[in-house]
C-alpha cells in the first residue's frame, strides 16, 4: 500500500476513535463486579470466602440458609424470608444471585450461588 499524506480530516477521526477506545475502557474497568460463582452441587452445606469474612450455605427443607462470621454484611435481590443477624434466609431454587453488601466499606459483591 502507497504511504498517503495524513490529512485533517483523517488525523480528527483517528483522535475521535481513539477518545472513544480509552472512555469505553475507562467504563468497562470504573463500573466492573467481580462475580463470585459457588456451586453446591449436592452438598448440604458449603463455605466460602468474600473479603476475608467466612459464609456458610446450607440447604435445609426448602430453604437456603446463609450465615456470615461478620455483622457487617447484608444480602439484597433476593425473595428473604427470614433476617437475623448474620443469618438469611431465602426460598430454595435451582441458582440465585445475589448481592452481597459490605455496610462498613460501603461495597458490592455479586453472588451467584448454584445448589445443582
Amino acid at each position: 500500500m502507497a504511504a498517503q499524506k495524513l490529512t485533517k480530516g483523517r488525523f480528527v477521526q483517528i483522535i475521535i476513535m481513539l477518545t472513544l477506545l480509552i472512555v469505553a475502557f475507562l467504563w468497562r474497568t470504573i463500573t466492573y463486579q467481580d462475580v463470585i460463582t459457588v456451586n453446591c452441587g449436592a452438598q448440604k452445606q458449603c463455605n466460602f470466602k468474600v473479603n476475608e469474612t467466612q459464609f456458610t450455605a446450607k440447604i435445609e427443607s426448602e430453604m437456603l440458609s446463609i450465615s456470615a462470621s461478620d455483622s457487617d454484611w447484608s444480602i439484597k435481590g433476593a425473595d428473604i424470608i427470614q433476617e437475623e443477624p448474620k443469618i438469611w434466609q431465602i426460598g430454595l431454587e435451582e441458582s440465585k444471585q445475589l448481592s452481597l453488601i459490605n455496610n462498613s466499606q460501603e461495597k458490592t459483591y455479586t453472588l451467584e450461588l448454584s445448589t445443582k
